[in-house]
């Protein structure tokens, strides 16, 4: 094999690779952060929405379920999302929530005994521990 095909087959390598572990950390990410939204009627949990580039405007305004239905809405969303993930372009990921009072739970301790640290934030700084170990 040629220098030029070497550089060439790992350069692919690599950046399937990269595309891998980008594509696992915002799952992981976003998966956590979905177990982790407190439930009381599931509309919360079931209001995530993962997209690129900018922030989703989308409600779920006639979700009704549990804690099990919810969590199973919104991740099914990010799989979808992570299907058609391309972690070799350059680009930003979002997971939002735009019911009014997920901002509330997440910085103002509104739920305090099912998330004081919110759900977001502390998912980031675990997920960050992991790249930080990679």
């Amino acid at each position: 094999m040629s220098f030029g095909a070497g550089v060439a087959k790992w350069s692919a390598k690599s950046t399937a690779e990269m595309r891998e572990f980008h594509a696992e950390i915002i799952f992981r990410l976003y998966a956590s952060t979905i177990r982790d939204t407190p439930v009381l009627t599931g509309r919360l949990r079931g209001n995530w929405f993962p997209s690129k580039d900018n922030p989703s405007k989308q409600v779920d305004v006639n979700f009704e379920g549990g804690e099990t239905a919810a969590f199973n809405k919104s991740i099914s969303r990010v799989a979808d999302f992570i299907i058609g993930f391309d972690g070799a372009k350059d680009f930003e990921v979002f997971l939002t929530n735009n019911l009014p009072y997920a901002s509330v739970i997440e910085y103002d301790g509104h739920s305090s005994t099912k998330a004081p640290e919110g759900m977001v934030r502390k998912n980031t700084q675990r997920i960050m521990e992991i790249i930080n170990k990679r």
